[in-house]
Formats: structure tokens, sequence, C-alpha cells
């Protein structure tokens, strides 16, 4: 079979099986890899790699809308001088996601202002970033949402 068929083939395959980004990529990977004398396997890893990688980042950007954050605010930007009764040690055990991994709750509680929020939706996007799904809601959203729900569910099942 001729490399331009077999070329054709690929691409067709790569469609196929819905691979768009390998597809998309096919000409720049081989390329590369024909100038760096990469083996088959090589180019396939690239390949593959780079569509593994763009679905992920696919996957962080639908999480991050379906997570009801506003306004994204990262841990990085938090200003814990300004706000020296927020335990850094803490946020920073928190960042390793382990109470995710552990089924574990954490419930920031404080004063207006502190950055409880800001701290949440960091904690939020960090668990996105790193693969999880995330919703988030006020203390007071969770409330009135059960409100609405219990009125819901009592009027639907009136006699």
């Amino acid at each position: 079979m001729s490399a331009a068929l077999s070329y054709e083939r690929v691409k067709e395959h790569l469609l196929a099986l819905t691979l768009n980004a390998a597809h998309d990529q096919l000409d720049n990977v081989l390329e590369a890899g024909q100038k760096q004398a990469h083996t088959p396997v090589e180019i396939i890893d690239e390949l593959l790699l780079r569509e593994r990688d763009t679905r992920f980042q696919r996957r962080i950007k639908t999480n991050l809308r379906l997570s009801n954050i506003a306004t994204p605010k990262t841990l990085e930007d938090f200003d814990f001088e300004a706000q020296p009764q927020v335990p850094k040690k803490v946020i920073d055990e928190l960042t390793t996601l382990r109470f995710v991994h552990s089924g574990e709750n954490v419930l920031l509680l404080g004063p207006p202002g502190v950055g409880k929020s800001h701290l949440a939706i960091g904690l939020g996007i960090k668990a996105i970033q790193a693969g999880h799904r995330v919703y988030f809601l006020t203390l007071h959203d969770l409330v009135a949402k059960a409100k609405n729900a219990r009125r819901g569910w009592t009027t639907f099942h009136a006699p």
C-alpha cells in the first residue's frame, strides 16, 4: 500500500474514532517525527499524548463552566498577609485534595470579608484541574434551594 493511501486511511480512522485533536495535529507530529528521526511508536505516542491532553483541557473547561463558579479565583491570588487569621498551613494541606479522596467535607467559617468564598473557589478550581467535578454554592444559596425544593415537594404531594 502506498504511503499516500496509508496517510489518508489514518486520517479517516482518526476521524471515525473521534480522535479530532490527533487528526488535526497529525501533519505536525509526522513532520516533527521525521525531522527528529523518531520511531513509529514514538510518533504514535506523541499523537495520542496530544489527543489526551486536548481532551483533558476540554474536560477542565467544561467542568469549570458547569461548576457554578461565577468569578474564578485562584489560591495563588489569595493575600494571606492581608488575612493573617487564615491559617496558610491548613489551606496548603487542603490543596493536596486529600479531603476529596478521603470523602471528607471542608467547612470554611468566619466573619464576612475574610475570603471564605475566594478560598472555596480556589480549592474548587484546584479540584477541577485535578479532574474532579465541582459545584459551588454558598450556604445561603443551599438553604434557598432546600426551601424551594421542600415547597415544591409539599405542594406537589398535597391532597
